[in-house]
């Protein structure tokens, strides 16, 4: 029985012939690499060459990631004139696109016209009622010629450079180290084995504690909580140990970890910060029934409930604005909230406790009551965060530190008694490496406004 090809393949393949050759017409040429495993919205990539002094073409590692689409009969084409013509992309593409680390070319090659054209996948709005979103190409900016050899210089300021050994940079992290910690903890017997009970009683004066195997751990002595002691510690003296060495002990960095962590989530309830064991993150806790601002765009309304003020990068007297906690009503009638939040890990390096701080969201119905649809939250997030780079990250980073720092040099997150838990800045590390947006022979080449919208891309 004889085997067939549909026409659907063979019209693809012409695709890929006609922007195969296309790239190797081009000087100096540019490297096309055809993915032929899995097609996820994803049909290849093209790599720079550059011309180094000797005459020889140089691989650069900057990357762009191709999506091809070819068409006989005008499918997923419409509104065409002869000026402009709409791509239909389905929306499952588009996210995957928007949610892609490398920038995305979008090129459709028509069959019977023989022509190419080529669009850079923006960060693309849009209603997730709709299965088909359109993408407007106008000819004479988008089409690829053989003739004008200008690809580099409409496409240029999109590709990615990989790393670069020849450089060294500063890597910023999201890590910050407890520079103070207690001196000493205190492990009590305890008359109880319930922290409920503790809670339930009308002690007025509770000091932080832990409660496990019938030992009360805390690092403060317990005779200045005389209730307290009376009614759940035994008379027995508490055996104390030095806190490195009760932290350094594998069998006892837990505890010594969780009354840290009971510390940190008092100070941050304190800041108006919450904590959901649902997703174990800590979140912007909304205080407000009313929205202190609106705005209307395209697809959603946007709605700030909390903003905090902090200081900038730059140090200047003037602080600026975060918002924290928003709302997004879509046409849709889909409704929610989205609190800034960060999920924290505390491990040990070189025998100092450090802490990560990654920013994360968490998503509301009404301001309080966490969503249980997890598809959704998926949904939210990729589409809320897809546009959002290192740089982004870097901000929320910077501006949880400012916000918990009080715009401080450290993070006082208890001093007094034998209790002084603080945090650094964050911790900066100098690599031998770069991950260079525009290397230094690039940037002669490119005029500052291609720069400027590489960097800020």
């Amino acid at each position: 029985m004889p085997k067939f090809i549909n026409k659907s393949q063979i019209i693809g393949e012409k695709g890929v012939a006609e922007f195969h050759k296309y790239c190797a017409n081009q000087n100096p040429p540019i490297i096309w690499r055809e993915e032929t495993k899995n097609d996820f919205g994803i049909d290849g990539e093209i790599e720079i060459i550059k011309k180094n002094e000797n005459g020889k073409y140089e691989v650069t590692g900057e990357i762009l990631k191709v999506q091809l689409k070819s068409t006989e009969t005008g499918s997923y084409i419409s509104n065409e004139t002869h000026t402009n013509f709409e791509y239909h992309a389905s929306s499952d593409d588009i996210t995957y696109w928007n949610n892609h680390k490398l920038s995305v070319l979008l090129v459709v090659f028509f069959v019977n016209e023989g022509k190419l054209y080529a669009k850079k996948v923006n960060d693309l709005d849009f209603e997730k009622s709709k299965k088909r979103i359109p993408i407007i190409f106008e000819k004479a900016k988008d089409e690829l010629s053989n003739s004008d050899n200008n690809f580099l210089n409409k496409f240029i300021p999109h590709f990615r450079t990989r790393v670069n050994f020849d450089s060294s940079d500063t890597l910023y992290t999201n890590i910050f180290t407890f520079f103070k910690l207690p001196k000493s903890i205190y492990a009590y017997n305890s008359k109880v084995n319930s922290k409920k009970l503790v809670y339930d009683s009308d002690i007025k004066e509770i000091p932080e504690f832990i409660l496990h195997s019938s030992k009360i751990y805390t690092f403060i002595d317990l005779k200045h909580y005389t209730e307290f002691s009376k009614m759940f510690v035994e008379e027995s003296p508490p055996s104390v140990s030095f806190f490195k060495t009760f932290l350094n002990n594998p069998q006892t960095r837990n505890y010594a970890i969780e009354l840290i962590n009971k510390y940190l989530r008092d100070y941050l309830y304190r800041k108006g910060i919450g904590y959901s064991k649902d997703y174990n993150r800590f979140f912007f806790k909304n205080f407000n029934e009313e929205p202190l601002s609106s705005e209307t765009k395209p697809n959603f309304i946007k709605e700030v409930y909390r903003v905090e003020n902090y200081l900038s990068k730059k140090r200047t007297k003037t602080e600026t604005e975060r918002e924290v906690v928003t709302s997004y009503k879509y046409y849709d009638n889909t409704e929610f909230y989205r609190h800034l939040a960060f999920e924290v890990y505390y491990f040990l390096d070189n025998d100092n406790l450090n802490i990560s701080i990654t920013p994360k969201y968490l998503f509301t119905s009404n301001g309080k009551e966490v969503l249980s649809d997890k598809k959704k939250i998926t949904r939210y997030t990729n589409y809320l965060t897809s546009r959002e780079f290192n740089q982004q990250v870097l901000n929320h980073i910077y501006f949880i530190y400012q916000y918990l720092s009080e715009n401080k040099e450290t993070i006082q997150i208890s001093n007094f008694e034998n209790c002084t838990l603080s945090l650094s800045k964050m911790v900066i590390i100098k690599v031998p490496f770069s991950i260079d947006f525009c290397n230094k022979s690039k940037k002669k080449e490119l005029d500052e406004n291609i720069i400027q919208q590489r960097l800020f891309d």
